[in-house]
């Protein structure tokens, strides 16, 4: 059950200001494609430990090469994947 309010970043004000500015920018990456087609894990890694975060169903995005050339941009290219059921 989804609590955040649609439209609403899926990062909260509880991160630090480095990781903060990763969310922001993975939000202004991401915002341009939403459309609830296609769901968004983001798997995170630190020092102290790693987990799947799956975005929210308000966070879905419309698959297009400029998403994953944007995102391929930014982060390596190993770390953008794009899985099919």
């Amino acid at each position: 059950h989804e609590r955040r309010i649609a439209g609403q970043p899926p990062f909260g004000p509880g991160l630090r200001p480095v990781r903060r500015a990763a969310a922001q920018r993975l939000e202004n990456l991401l915002a341009p494609y939403r459309d609830e087609s296609c769901p968004v894990l983001v798997r995170y890694r630190n020092a102290d430990a790693e987990g799947d975060l799956p975005l929210g169903a308000g966070w879905r995005v419309r698959l297009e090469d400029s998403l994953l050339d944007s995102l391929r941009e930014w982060l390596p290219a190993e770390a953008v994947e794009v899985r099919y059921r």
